[in-house]
């Protein structure tokens, strides 16, 4: 984990491991929210997270009944041209609002500055995920909630392990970077099933920034 403290939004990931035979329940969850807007579940499921956290090895279940195998949590950065995008959202001078996140996996632990604009990808990636077909993308107060699936696919792609995340305004690192997760010394790895089809997990990437957080 990489902790960055400073006068700036809060900004943390949670990264959540799932047994591969609950992607169908994970999946209609993940629809629930975004069809339906509910920021309740996700906070229930950020709860969920943190319970898992704290009480390491005991059952944590979420509140459709699937079991966390295991989570991650890291608590990184904003980045300047994500702050200044949001101001320009707001202004209505850009239109193209965070609905991607974007995934990779570095071999060496770089920390993550304000002046962040892309991801490290020396072992992998960069992999992008539509928020509006394998995630969420909701906001609630001055919280701002990003998730996302994460692909099972073993054939196509190398993602057994993902340790650098950031949400985008769009598919690619030449987009507005939002913020920079790194989960280098607490990344989750996952093995490939014996027909060598898909992988045994399911990742969940989610993460939160507060624009005005309560001391």
């Amino acid at each position: 984990m990489v902790i960055v403290q400073d006068s700036r939004p809060r900004d943390w990931a949670y990264m959540a491991a799932f047994k591969e035979k609950d992607l169908p329940s994970l999946e209609e969850m993940v629809k629930h929210i975004r069809e339906t807007h509910d920021v309740d579940m996700i906070e229930s499921f950020h709860k969920k997270c943190e319970q898992k956290l704290k009480l390491s090895g005991q059952t944590t279940t979420l509140d459709n009944g699937i079991e966390i195998q295991v989570v991650e949590k890291t608590a990184d950065l904003v980045v300047n041209t994500g702050l200044q995008h949001c101001i320009n959202l707001i202004l209505w001078t850009s239109g193209a609002f965070f609905a991607n996140i974007i995934a990779s996996r570095n071999n060496v632990l770089i920390p993550p500055t304000v002046t962040d604009t892309a991801l490290n990808t020396v072992s992998g990636g960069p992999y992008a995920f539509q928020l509006q077909t394998s995630g969420w993308s909701e906001a609630k107060g001055m919280k701002l909630f990003y998730a996302t699936l994460v692909h099972q696919d073993a054939v196509t792609t190398s993602m057994t392990i993902l340790n650098e995340m950031g949400v985008y305004n769009g598919p690619i690192m030449t987009n507005t970077m939002l913020n920079h997760e790194v989960f280098f010394n607490n990344q989750l790895s996952r093995n490939i099933t014996p027909d060598l089809l898909v992988f045994a997990n399911v990742f969940i990437l989610s993460c939160v920034v507060e624009f005005c957080p309560v001391a």
